[in-house]
């Protein structure tokens, strides 16, 4: 969403985002009080947001748009792993995404709607500094299309990576710094100058470096899925290093999909996730005793 008291500014942002292939401008304002409402009614995921503007200012008018679409974070403990959801109010329900975090290493794209094709990524450790990272998608109902496979397999479509011939190594890596190209960033044409969603992505977590000291860390409520996922993956070390079977080694409570869905203000988030899942998929996902 574009916020800014000048028509032409407004104008000239909306045409430069709207060119890139994966972002859509929802809305534009011409003052904070507008942002607002329009806010509200689009829930967008950025705001440009102009500082001095007539009826409110920025400052306040971002202030109030936090307060009332800032998600909820929440997580329950499955035999497979986790469900995460976030919430936001839309009107006089919730709208939530949930996502599901399976042990010991697979995590869900979260989907927008139950015709989606879904996505996993599944994190592979290797060695103490580096971990395989395979994409896998699938459409529950229906065999992927020709030009899917093609968009996927040619490093388009966002979760796969253009690799280089013969293997499965990403053609932008950290030895030839993803080739960012400058020109196009100063351009617009890419606004990171990376090729790429998920190149992208490997980017700032590659950047990142391969430790990192932990007492340094100052973890906020919108990590309360990364919080989980660390104590569940301690919990089950210790589990197996005492001669147990770690959770879901079975593998039949993997039977789960991401779901957005809007739910009644005040409902039991995670039991109405259950039961769309075993709506959708025919089975419910196991809740720890």
């Amino acid at each position: 969403m574009i916020v800014d008291d000048q028509a032409m500014v407004r104008q000239g942002f909306g045409a430069l985002l709207a060119a890139q292939p994966d972002i859509e401008v929802v809305g534009d304002a011409e003052n904070g009080a507008a942002a607002v409402a329009v806010a509200k009614r689009t829930l967008p995921d950025v705001v440009l947001m102009d500082v001095r503007m007539p009826v409110m200012d920025g400052i306040e008018a971002t202030r109030i748009i936090l307060d009332q679409t800032a998600p909820a974070f929440e997580v329950a403990e499955r035999d497979y792993g986790l469900l995460i959801g976030a919430s936001r109010p839309d009107g006089d329900a919730d709208y939530w995404r949930v996502n599901q975090w399976l042990m010991p290493w697979y995590t869900f794209i979260p989907a927008e709607s139950d015709d989606e094709v879904l996505g996993v990524h599944a994190w592979v450790p290797v060695d103490d500094d580096h971990c395989w990272v395979w994409g896998l998608s699938w459409h529950p109902r229906r065999a992927l299309t020709s030009a899917e496979l093609d968009d996927w397999r040619a490093g388009r479509g966002g979760r796969f990576p253009e690799l280089l011939p013969g293997g499965y190594y990403p053609r932008r890596n950290a030895g030839n710094q993803w080739e960012i190209d400058r020109p196009a960033q100063r351009s617009g044409r890419l606004w990171m100058g990376i090729e790429g969603n998920q190149e992208q992505d490997d980017a700032i977590t590659a950047s990142m470096g391969t430790a990192y000291d932990r007492s340094r860390e100052r973890l906020v409520g919108t990590d309360l899925g990364v919080i989980a996922t660390r104590r569940r993956l301690l919990a089950c070390a210790r589990d197996v290093a005492a001669g147990g079977e770690p959770p879901g080694a079975e593998g039949a409570s993997y039977d789960v999909v991401p779901v957005s869905v809007h739910l009644p203000r005040g409902a039991d988030w995670a039991a109405e996730i259950d039961a769309v899942i075993s709506t959708r998929v025919g089975t419910g996902p196991q809740v720890p005793a």
